[in-house]
């Protein structure tokens, strides 16, 4: 398997790796046996970035949570 099959290893790889598709598709030499599979490549990246973007967000909610905890205890 190569490491376009695999799930980058973290955000910001799977970005790149859907910018380069991106790129090449708007170069339109892309046919179509390699269009499908860059989209089917892009969907999956775009889906492991949301769902990475949602952690991140639940973390962040979690965190202020704990911290307005934290403070009105405080007062």
């Amino acid at each position: 398997m190569s490491s376009r099959d695999s799930s980058p290893s973290s955000y910001e790889a799977a970005l790149n790796e859907l910018r380069r598709i991106v790129r090449q598709l708007e170069q339109g030499t892309t046919t179509i046996d390699e269009l499908s599979d860059q989209l089917a490549r892009a969907d999956e990246l775009i889906r492991q970035c949301r769902l990475r973007l949602r952690q991140v967000e639940a973390d962040v909610k979690r965190f202020g949570q704990t911290h307005a905890t934290d403070t009105d205890s405080e007062e």
